[in-house]
């Protein structure tokens, strides 16, 4: 089990990417995201190369008069570093990917 994971961000509206490490359990608010990092793995070196963590995703969006409203779960699964297209975030503004887990060694 690893002790943070490496996530990469886009904002499509600015066309500007950002990589944070975030620490499992921990949570990173990037936008009007709040990304929860629940796990993190690594495949063994003598295995093919596989990173995955478990996200959940909450969009925090404003309610029409600049506050924010009620915060809905828009991802909550397993994202894979080799092919983020097996299971996306589906968002309009932001993109998420899984690009590292630091693993204690």
């Amino acid at each position: 089990m690893g002790e943070s994971v490496v996530l990469r961000t886009l904002d499509k509206v600015t066309a500007t990417t950002r990589d944070f490490t975030v620490k499992i359990g921990e949570d990173l608010d990037y936008g009007s995201l709040n990304i929860a990092v629940k796990h993190c793995e690594k495949t063994p070196p003598e295995e093919t190369p596989e990173t995955y963590a478990f996200l959940q995703i909450k969009d925090n969006r404003l309610d029409g008069e600049g506050e924010r409203g009620e915060a809905e779960m828009i991802f909550s699964g397993w994202m894979f570093g080799s092919n983020p297209a097996i299971s996306p975030l589906d968002h309009g503004v932001y993109d998420v990917w899984v690009i590292g887990c630091n693993v204690k060694n």
